[in-house]
């Protein structure tokens, strides 16, 4: 099926770009960092750090198709507080189930809302990020 031939590329393309760069802020994440969801959900699309940086913040954006347009940042959060953006903002959290947890929660899942996102930790002039794929199915009633 299609749908699996673009999971199997995401994922071989995701292992080419985490073996390119050795991450120093943020953690691997698992084989895969697809996560798949139905609308009406919630999920949660993790980003965890390995170290913390005295001053630093996490931005988490949705990538848009082919990279057209803005960036649609939705959360930009640092050890103080977390400031939500637009639409999907105000439907996103950080988990924060422990110090280091910088993943980000969407509740009440919008077919629309399926597509790239990227953690970014930025800490001065360094940044480092991971990229990860929502997939949506329709909730079947």
């Amino acid at each position: 099926s299609n749908e699996l031939l673009v999971r199997v590329y995401l994922m071989l393309l995701y292992k080419i770009q985490a073996s390119s760069k050795k991450l120093k802020y943020l953690l691997e994440p698992p084989v895969s960092a697809d996560v798949t969801g139905r609308s009406g959900d919630n999920v949660t699309l993790p980003c965890i750090l390995r170290i913390k940086p005295s001053h630093y913040k996490v931005k988490w954006t949705k990538i848009e198709p082919e990279n057209v347009g803005p960036e649609n940042i939705i959360m930009i959060s640092n050890a103080h507080a977390n400031k939500p953006y637009g639409p999907l903002g105000q439907r996103a959290s950080l988990r924060k189930a422990h110090a280091m947890d910088a993943s980000l929660k969407l509740s009440n899942l919008e077919l629309e809302d399926g597509g790239m996102y990227r953690c970014e930790l930025v800490n001065g002039i360094e940044d480092e990020s991971l990229k990860m794929y929502l997939y949506l199915s329709p909730s079947i009633s």
